[in-house]
């Protein structure tokens, strides 16, 4: 699995050469290989995507494949700038709009935001 450090890397070589960045987070699917390992702690999630905020000048969006139900990750996702989240928890939907954040939704694949 991908550290937190190949993440940065992996950032840095997409500058200047992506239109959009679509960060998922893994999730541990039962009958693969991969059923027994731990998705990303949330803060370290969140040190990646401040870097993709920081490096990259396109938009940066929170994609489908991830663990679900995690309101307070993709509200602080959004307040550190993410433009989108793919199937936001309905949770989710309702803080942002308590924060006054004016929501549009949209029936398309999360890579495909605009």
């Amino acid at each position: 699995m991908a550290s937190n450090d190949d993440a940065i890397r992996a950032i840095k070589l997409l500058v200047g050469k992506i239109a959009a960045l679509v960060l998922l987070i893994h999730v541990p699917t039962r009958g693969t290989p991969m059923q027994g390992s731990s998705p990303l702690q949330e803060e370290t999630f969140l040190q990646v995507l401040d870097h993709a905020l920081a490096k990259l000048s396109c938009p940066v969006i929170l994609g489908c494949m991830r663990p679900r139900g995690r309101v307070r990750l993709e509200v602080e996702a959004v307040k550190r700038g993410v433009e989108g989240i793919a199937s936001p928890a309905a949770g989710t939907v309702e803080e942002l709009r308590k924060m006054g954040y004016e929501l549009e939704r949209r029936e398309v694949c999360c890579a495909l935001h605009r």
